[in-house]
């Protein structure tokens, strides 16, 4: 017996002022009046993920109905170094709203990202009307108190620790400090913390929660939908279900955040059961009547 015929179909696309950005279109062959899925590159990994994550994500969507694109920014797998003379910034910016416009989804654009992805989504979020949706994996998060007690609580119990805390002390209090300040960087490109003098090479993260906060107000304004995971492969910077809150308690969520919290999965759901229960959660959240039902 024959397997089944797949539910979609794959084709290269080149778009951009220039056609210079490259990517994969997953067309549904039955589609539905939902909205498509846009998939970001996670730091400076080409378009097929970590561990081939996007790849499955894209053609699982598709079978259920969503077009799927993933495709690479300038300078990141097979799109060229961009030669407008944009920064960083800027050029990230062009590239998803081009992407965003070529999907032209009257349903609107749910967009995808892990780690440096996860903040470039919550910015398309926050500007471009198309965006319904967001799905941010370990994006930038900041340290909280609970952080810290919890974090004490489990080296407490570890006799490296107290090894550790002998060293520490010999070190001298200032070094000390300085190694339990709150990363600002994007590890998928630098490491959790960013390192002074470093070139910003795909540093996209955001440096505040200030600005993070602002950008997920102006998100909630618009009423877009947001997916939260995190993992216990970003355990040095998001170690509780609720830090999320914690790091914005002004912000009136309302019931358009999904938070997850993962402890046993690693940054790039390596593990097939987890990524299952993942990709298993999002198909969950992408049936719910805010994307599967006409928008007022």
């Amino acid at each position: 017996m024959s397997p089944n015929p797949p539910t979609w179909s794959e084709q290269v696309v080149t778009f951009g002022p220039s056609r210079e950005l490259v990517g994969i279109d997953t067309v549904p062959t039955h589609a539905r009046e939902v909205p498509a899925v846009l998939i970001l590159n996670a730091g400076i990994l080409h378009r097929v993920g970590p561990n081939r994550l996007h790849v499955e994500l894209a053609r699982r969507v598709a079978a259920r109905g969503h077009r799927a694109l993933r495709f690479d920014l300038a300078g990141i797998g097979d799109s060229p170094a961009r030669r407008d003379g944009r920064d960083l910034g800027d050029g990230v910016k062009a590239d998803v709203d081009a992407a965003i416009a070529l999907l032209k989804n009257p349903a609107g654009v749910v967009v995808f990202g892990l780690c440096a992805g996860g903040d470039n989504a919550l910015r398309a979020a926050a500007r471009n009307p198309a965006v319904v949706g967001a799905v941010l994996l370990d994006p930038t998060v900041f340290r909280t108190p609970g952080w810290y007690a919890r974090r004490a609580r489990l080296r407490a119990r570890e006799p490296e620790s107290w090894r550790r805390l002998g060293r520490l002390a010999r070190d001298g209090v200032t070094r000390a400090l300085e190694r339990l300040r709150p990363p600002t960087g994007d590890a998928c490109a630098t490491g959790p913390a960013r390192e002074e003098g470093r070139p910003e090479f795909f540093y996209t993260g955001f440096s505040t929660v200030q600005e993070v906060e602002a950008h997920l107000v102006a998100a909630l304004a618009r009423d877009v939908e947001l997916y939260y995971a995190f993992t216990g492969g970003w355990s040095e910077i998001y170690n509780y279900e609720t830090q999320l809150r914690d790091n914005h308690p002004k912000v009136d969520f309302g019931h358009r955040l999904r938070l997850r919290w993962n402890p046993d999965a690693d940054h790039t759901y390596t593990l097939r059961r987890l990524r299952d229960a993942l990709l298993t959660d999002l198909d969950d959240w992408l049936d719910r009547p805010a994307f599967t039902s006409p928008r007022l």
